[in-house]
């Protein structure tokens, strides 16, 4: 859809429910109706995903729905057509559509935004026995998961780690000093981490360690309640959501770093392990130290990529992109080629 026409289809919904609003992400955008959310592709191609026609948008909508309806079925609830109608645009069912779609919505419930997990973390009001459950949810997950063997799906984080070079020049105009030889220091320390691990990174791999996971499992995808809600994995490319069980646990214990709560690590992946054990030696501990600094690289791309040295930068998007730099960069010193030492 056009953004003419997703605005049309706002008016057409705001005149059956007056409360309901429009927001966007890079890739989407999404209407928010007091019980439900409905989450409409924009129409665009990146090197990493491309939904640049409906066919491509409804298969990707349906690949959505399929892969996160395994953490979080009671959420993630149908397809949905868009078909015009007099003066607008209305959501059908896909089998009670009158006429072909023009394109189409994934249906969501809404849930409790004051049990979202990062506003608990930034307040201090996730406890151990929170950490818990998510671990032991993610445990299930990670042992029930399709397991992938072959070659091609070995991980390759090490390989990733290197576009943080993409942001550096753009951290220096955000007023970090001297981030593009940091990042330099920091590929080259990477490689030599991600290299001495070849042989337990394969090891693992044949051990069935490899999973078709959640790929973004951070606490702005996680719910709180009573049962833990865990959504919106990487629907777009699987070789992102292809990865070590330990990668994944890894993204949700930078989580912790960052939000200052390092102690969280331990009971994540103790109540992790008393379900799915995956650590047995320190050779593996220090490999999840190093999956958690490429998490922090990746969080620290992600931030930066949002904002725009020309505009007005917030005092509150700067003071978080210094936490996250100071946090990338201090970790780099948890994270010790194998057999070596600092």
């Amino acid at each position: 859809m056009t953004e003419s026409e997703i605005y049309r289809l706002l008016e057409s919904l705001q005149r059956e429910e007056p409360q309901t609003t429009l927001t966007e992400t890079h890739i989407s955008w999404v209407f928010l109706q007091p019980e439900f959310a409905y989450k409409v592709k924009k129409s665009l191609a990146f090197s990493f995903l491309d939904f640049s026609s409906p066919q491509k948008r409804f298969a990707a909508l349906q690949a959505e729905l399929r892969l996160n309806r395994r953490l979080a079925s009671e959420v993630y609830l149908e397809v949905v057509g868009i078909v015009p109608v007099s003066g607008g645009f209305k959501w059908c069912k896909i089998d009670d559509c009158s006429q072909s779609p023009i394109d189409h919505a994934l249906k969501m419930k809404r849930l409790d935004n004051s049990r979202e997990m990062h506003v608990l973390l930034e307040a201090g009001k996730v406890t151990p026995a929170d950490v818990q459950k998510i671990a032991r949810k993610v445990a299930r997950f990670h042992r029930e998961a399709d397991v992938l063997k072959d070659e091609a799906h070995l991980p390759r984080e090490g390989d990733l780690f290197r576009d943080i070079r993409s942001v550096a020049s753009k951290l220096e105009d955000l007023h970090i000093p001297n981030a593009r030889p940091i990042i330099e220091n920091a590929i080259i320390h990477s490689d030599d981490v991600w290299n001495s691990f070849g042989s337990l990174i394969a090891r693992r791999h044949e051990l069935g360690m490899t999973v078709d996971g959640h790929g973004d499992l951070h606490s702005r995808n996680i719910f709180l309640l009573e049962d833990p809600v865990i959504f919106d994995c990487i629907e777009f490319d699987s070789q992102l959501r292809i990865l070590d069980v330990l990668s994944d646990l890894a993204f949700l214990a930078s989580d912790f770093v960052v939000f200052g709560f390092p102690e969280y690590i331990d009971v994540l992946l103790d109540a992790y392990s008393g379900i799915h054990p995956v650590i047995s030696s320190q050779k593996e501990r220090d490999l999840f130290a190093y999956y958690l600094w490429y998490r922090l690289n990746v969080r620290l791309k992600v931030t930066a990529l949002k904002m725009n040295p020309s505009d007005s930068v917030s005092e509150s998007d700067r003071r978080q992109l210094m936490v996250l730099w100071q946090t990338f960069t201090d970790w780099q010193r948890q994270c010790v080629p194998s057999g070596g030492t600092l």
